[in-house]
């Protein structure tokens, strides 16, 4: 009896064991396929983390991540992540318990680059396919780094005032002159060649300027899409003023330096100091809608059909709301307030005869459309020099000078070994 329930024992045990193998293989034949792709300082990076670092890049300037477009990302790709990777180590040196430090405030920035939606991140996420802590990675660094910088540096941040003192003097003067803000894209020159002619292609199809800039530039002003202040005509790079050509809003120049592509939009022109119209501020409602197996124009008129009838009944943009209910599973709502400097190039020739509650012809992309109304509109005006603003721009401009430096110097103490260049 004792030895019969032995046997009963052993048996159950073979079952359970026999279960666990059929789950690990399981698990085995649907398990990413992954390694180390390189280590730095003895910190690995993975063929996956280069995967979804690759997808960002590749979506931001080609909106597709398709393993043919993914392989031309992953030079690039790699570079981001051995800096990204010691950033962190080095954060780490300065404070073991950064990450934690910085995970909230980062974590803010991510969502404020989403509407504050976690829905919405979270769909771009699945969209791609990507971990969340990828997109996060990138935010928690950028502060990181302002941290050490600021640390290392610390001298140099505190001789500011008589500098803010003299631009307060030079910018009084600089009233009446011509201003135009600025924006850049910032790459490595290094075997990028290839890189930097699909970013001048995509731009010039009017991909967004901004969205390229935070996933792609090695600048810190990746952070703020690229942008990177006010100048006058004599303070304009002498790449683009020495043919002495008429500058406009939206020109892009290309500027090759010893190490870097650099990118260089026009976003805003003030003629003589005069505020620009599309400096002005507008409230725009987007309208997200599938095509799935329907004919786009016949799914458009039914999407507008709906949208039309809520402006009329609501007179104005209020009623809105309502199209995200549940007999429209297919129909989102999200709404953009922003500068019209700030939108697509698309979106700006769309916008300019746009009146008030009125529908915008749709823009597809891929499966999916989007609608567009306006919903308010205000001019802007001319700011009084602000000491804290202008305190700000020159510590941004003085981090990047000395990010770059930093950067290059970590980089060339880093013990960096690639395991795996066949990805």
């Amino acid at each position: 009896m004792i030895k019969n329930k032995i046997n009963k024992i052993n048996f159950q045990n073979l079952i359970m064991i026999g279960i666990l193998l059929i789950f690990l293989m399981c698990n085995q034949v649907n398990a990413k396929e992954n390694y180390i792709v390189a280590l730095v300082n003895n910190t690995p990076i993975t063929k996956i983390d280069l995967e979804d670092k690759a997808k960002l890049m590749s979506y931001s300037i080609k909106k597709n991540i398709s393993q043919k477009n993914l392989n031309n990302f992953f030079n690039q790709s790699l570079k981001s992540l051995i800096t990204d990777t010691l950033i962190r180590s080095e954060g780490l040196k300065f404070n073991k318990n950064i990450l934690n430090l910085v995970k909230d405030r980062a974590y803010s920035n991510l969502l404020s680059d989403y509407n504050g939606s976690e829905i919405l991140l979270n769909k771009f996420i699945q969209k791609l396919n990507i971990s969340k802590s990828m997109v996060l990675n990138k935010y928690e660094n950028e502060i990181i780094l302002g941290i050490l910088l600021q640390n290392k540096f610390e001298q140099q941040f505190e001789n500011l005032n008589q500098e803010i003192q003299e631009i307060i003097r030079l910018k009084e003067l600089e009233k009446n002159k011509d201003k135009f803000e600025l924006a850049e894209i910032v790459i490595p020159k290094k075997n990028n060649m290839e890189l930097f002619n699909k970013i001048k292609n995509a731009l010039n199809k009017d991909s967004n300027f901004s969205y390229i800039a935070k996933q792609v530039s090695i600048n810190p002003s990746a952070k703020k899409g690229g942008k990177i202040g006010w100048r006058t005509l004599e303070n304009l790079p002498v790449e683009i003023t020495s043919n002495n050509q008429l500058i406009n809003e939206g020109d892009i120049f290309h500027l090759i330096k010893n190490e870097t592509y650099r990118i260089i939009k026009i976003l805003v022109k003030r003629n003589q100091g005069k505020i620009s119209n599309i400096e002005d501020q507008i409230l725009l409602a987007v309208i997200n809608f599938k095509i799935n197996f329907g004919r786009k124009k016949a799914v458009y008129l039914i999407v507008k059909d709906k949208v039309d009838g809520l402006l009329k009944n609501n007179k104005g943009c209020n009623g809105l709301k309502n199209i995200n209910n549940n007999t429209n599973k297919d129909i989102t709502l999200r709404v953009i307030n922003s500068r019209i400097a700030d939108l697509d190039v698309n979106l700006q020739k769309k916008i300019n005869n746009l009146q008030l509650y009125k529908i915008m012809e749709p823009i597809y992309e891929g499966n999916e459309g989007y609608l567009y109304v306006l919903c308010d509109k205000a001019k802007s005006k001319l700011i009084d020099f602000n000491p804290d603003l202008i305190k700000k721009e020159l510590i941004d401009k003085r981090m990047s000078i000395l990010s770059s430096r930093y950067l290059k110097k970590i980089n060339q103490n880093a013990v960096i070994k690639i395991i795996n260049d066949k990805y």
